[in-house]
């Protein structure tokens, strides 16, 4: 049997993005206390703070993303990246939800209370 064949080294540029972007989004609302775009669940944050939270959370997702390109990018060249940072990735995931969690908690406005 032979080995894998090699991962796309686009799939890497493709992670490297999507840290980027969540970074830019991140430091926004960070400083800020606005988030560019509101979709979804995120159009239920309203404090300035809740919004803080959040952004700090895309940070560690930025964080996380570019961890995973990096190790992909270390796996399409054939060399097997540290066994720490599948554990550090999942770590800041579980850091990043908590602090998700923790905006919409925060963020307890009068339509929201009952739930």
């Amino acid at each position: 049997m032979g080995d894998l064949p090699d991962p796309p080294a686009a799939l890497t540029w493709i992670l490297y993005g999507i840290a980027l972007a969540a970074l830019v989004f991140g430091l926004y609302a960070l400083v800020a206390g606005r988030l560019l775009v509101k979709f979804g669940k995120l159009k239920e944050i309203s404090t300035s703070r809740a919004t803080r939270v959040v952004g700090l959370s895309l940070l560690l997702d930025s964080l996380a993303s570019f961890e995973i390109g990096r190790a992909w990018g270390l796996l399409g060249n054939h060399v097997e990246p540290a066994h720490w940072s599948e554990l550090f990735v999942f770590a800041l995931f579980i850091a990043a939800a908590l602090l998700q969690w923790l905006a919409f908690r925060v963020d307890r406005h009068p339509s929201r209370v009952g739930t």
